[in-house]
């Protein structure tokens, strides 16, 4: 069985594609900032004294320290990895093309060309039968893509996740 691009995106090449971490330095300063300005407010006029003030600096601390800490919960115990291209050290995009499942063919002769180009030019469909997963670098040194069709409840890979160097493939806008 074909595995999903998604799967095998770090092991299609260990030395092209490489998995790197968000940072985690805004989630950090964001839980920081609320954190002191939430016990600030406890010495500082006007929040001191009025309890209205004090409050709102409560609850608008509370929010913020709440999205900072979950920042910081994302980088730590989520899936918080992006695909880098290791030899120019570029993060690569994703890009979900949908086409009608009547042109399963012509698409497929196309991702395994590299063609993206002319894949660009083709009407696409509203209803995502067929989606063409394309992973990319802004420069287009790289791009991995595979074709998907539904099937009830999921999508099955058509065929194995294609790589293409630098030459290998024809750049298209969504690309960069």
């Amino acid at each position: 069985m074909k595995k999903h691009i998604d799967e095998v995106l770090y092991s299609i090449s260990p030395d092209t594609v490489v998995a790197r971490r968000y940072n985690p330095i805004l989630g950090i300063v964001i839980t920081a900032v609320a954190a002191v300005a939430m016990i600030a407010g406890n010495y500082v006029e006007p929040f001191a004294s009025d309890r209205d003030l004090f409050q709102y600096l409560m609850m608008g601390g509370f929010m913020v320290l709440a999205t900072g800490a979950t920042m910081i919960c994302y980088w730590l115990f989520g899936d918080s990895v992006r695909p880098y291209y290791k030899p120019t050290n570029e993060k690569m995009k994703r890009t979900d093309l949908n086409f009608n499942i009547s042109d399963v063919n012509r698409i497929e002769a196309l991702v395994a060309a590299g063609d993206f180009k002319t894949l660009e030019s083709l009407p696409r469909s509203s209803a995502s039968g067929l989606i063409v997963v394309v992973y990319a670098t802004p420069s287009g040194k790289c791009a991995i893509a595979q074709t998907l069709e539904y099937v009830p409840h999921e999508y099955q890979p058509i065929n194995d996740a294609r790589l293409f160097e630098e030459g290998k493939f024809t750049v298209a806008s969504f690309m960069s």
